[in-house]
């Protein structure tokens, strides 16, 4: 996800909305990214991802749609810019991947 490069260097909190998740508290590159893995937990339906700074103020968020199949979809953004919803969709659809894959992981050892 791309919170912008004047955040570069800043910890900031990344969390997963319906029910408040903290997905990780990581740094900000250089290139302004940051990089969580959804829990492949994750319950199907709208959710958002919320990325807080330091002192708990909001620098941006994104809604995201997980399906019944585990895949993972976008719906649009709020107070991210274009080129960051860009960049966070192809860091989104990576997540997706894993999100897949820990689910099937899961079931073949059931």
């Amino acid at each position: 996800m791309t919170v912008g490069s004047q955040y570069a260097g800043d910890v900031v909190n990344v969390w997963l909305y319906s029910t408040p998740t903290l997905l990780g508290t990581v740094t900000v590159g250089a290139d302004g990214t940051v990089r969580v893995t959804i829990p492949s937990d994750t319950p199907a339906g709208a959710h958002r991802l919320a990325v807080t700074a330091a002192d708990g103020s909001l620098i941006g968020w994104t809604p995201i749609t997980i399906t019944a199949d585990g895949q993972l979809a976008f719906t649009g953004a709020e107070g991210l810019g274009v080129g960051a919803l860009i960049a966070f969709l192809l860091l989104a659809a990576g997540a997706g991947v894993l999100i897949v894959r820990r689910r099937r992981t899961a079931a073949a050892a059931e």
